[in-house]
């Protein structure tokens, strides 16, 4: 796998394989299933990559394994409602001519700090084609946004045999040796050394409140892992003694600078 994908995914485990491939005139448009592992929790990703002639972008919407076989179960449903095996639901009209046949509701609910994010399955009907659609929505303080993957029947019905080599694959892996612990005290405290680095580099008073706050949001960020493993109480002190350890930090090199 490339440098991005393990910068943004983790460890890749598995390329399963390619759900939707389209090609224009000038430029493609890829899908694919990954199964990674970051901070030694394996999870699924669906990369989305795609380039034209004078842009290129990639994507990358992680799924947890939980989720993952939520939305398999799903799969199933909207799998028997195509044999008529399920009966179709009442559904409604939606712009584009498209139908909604089954609502599934949310397959995922997740809240932290100023932040949450959901994502809920629905089954439509598009020019007589039935899609599986994954909406998904997001919000953090006064910034939100809404996105969605359509997959075509039959390219979910390929994503449910991949999850399920998916979790076979899972249930044979070793015990990870990943330690939240040691994760958050070696990333905090390459923190506060590149923050004080940049404050002995800088020497102006005009930095040191942005290079404060740009490193205590990196610290923050890099706590969230420490929830892993420790109670709300627990993660609350230590983001507090953090955010004291890098003050007393950056207020000693500022009084070494004054005194030289």
């Amino acid at each position: 796998m490339s440098v991005i994908d393990r910068l943004f995914v983790g460890r890749v485990i598995r390329d399963l394989g390619i759900l939707e491939r389209r090609s224009f005139t000038v430029g493609r448009f890829t899908k694919r299933l990954l199964l990674a592992e970051q901070r030694g929790v394996p999870q699924f990703v669906i990369k989305t990559s795609g380039w034209s002639l004078f842009s290129f972008g990639v994507r990358y919407r992680t799924l947890s394994l939980e989720t993952a076989y939520k939305l398999r179960e799903c799969i199933d449903e909207s799998d028997q409602i195509a044999r008529g095996e399920a009966p179709r639901g009442d559904g409604w009209k939606e712009r584009f001519g498209e139908q909604v046949i089954r609502d599934f509701g949310h397959i995922e609910r997740q809240a932290s700090l100023g932040s949450r994010q959901s994502r809920r399955v629905v089954l439509i009907e598009r020019q007589g084609k039935l899609f599986l659609e994954m909406r998904s929505s997001s919000w953090f303080l006064l910034a939100g946004s809404w996105d969605r993957d359509v997959l075509a029947l039959e390219d979910a019905l390929q994503l449910r045999e991949w999850i399920d080599e998916g979790e076979q694959i899972v249930r044979d892996l070793p015990p990870t040796a990943y330690d939240p612990r040691k994760a958050v005290l070696r990333n905090c405290s390459l923190i506060v050394l590149i923050g004080g680095a940049l404050e002995i580099l800088a020497r102006s008073g005009n930095l040191v409140a942005w290079i404060a706050v740009s490193m205590l949001i990196l610290c923050l960020a890099q706590c969230q892992i420490s929830r892993q493993y420790a109670d709300e109480r627990a993660y609350v002190n230590r983001v507090v003694a953090l955010a004291v350890l890098f003050t007393i930090t950056v207020t000693a090199i500022r009084v070494a600078l004054l005194v030289r």
